[in-house]
């Protein structure tokens, strides 16, 4: 959600690639809580329900990182650089992993291929918006 602008003022143009950035960031949101949802019945049915639950809410605890981190960037602020990147650092190392025990290999690919983007992204500074004369 775009902040208020204020009374007069014009809105503000956001480069593309934040607004990239922010996209992503979301993708990966709901990425991470669709696969919490897949746990839940491991919570309820399974033989360790303490250590599903511990993981259930840990990929949850992640999600809202995450979308706290694109709400900090598409509101202009720096300061979800450094969550974002741990995160893909820690997603590309799982993703190489899964690649080397030939596990889940599509999901891998494309797990790899959005923590790099997105780490790209965390690392270059956008382009400052046009000025106006």
């Amino acid at each position: 959600m775009p902040p208020e602008p204020r009374p007069g003022a014009e809105p503000v143009a956001r480069p593309a690639a934040v607004v990239a950035l922010a996209v992503l960031l979301l993708v990966e949101a709901v990425a991470v809580a669709g696969a919490a949802a897949v746990g839940v019945p491991s919570v309820v049915t399974g033989g360790r329900p303490a250590v599903a639950g511990f993981v259930v809410l840990c990929a949850l605890g992640v999600a809202a990182a995450l979308v706290a981190s694109a709400r900090s960037f598409w509101r202009g602020s720096s300061r979800a650089r450094g969550p974002a990147a741990t995160w893909q650092l820690l997603q590309g190392a799982t993703a190489l992993t899964l690649l080397q025990a030939g596990v889940l290999r599509p999901v891998a690919w494309a797990a790899l291929a959005v923590a790099a983007a997105v780490l790209a992204l965390v690392v270059t500074r956008p382009a400052p918006p046009p000025r106006t004369l």
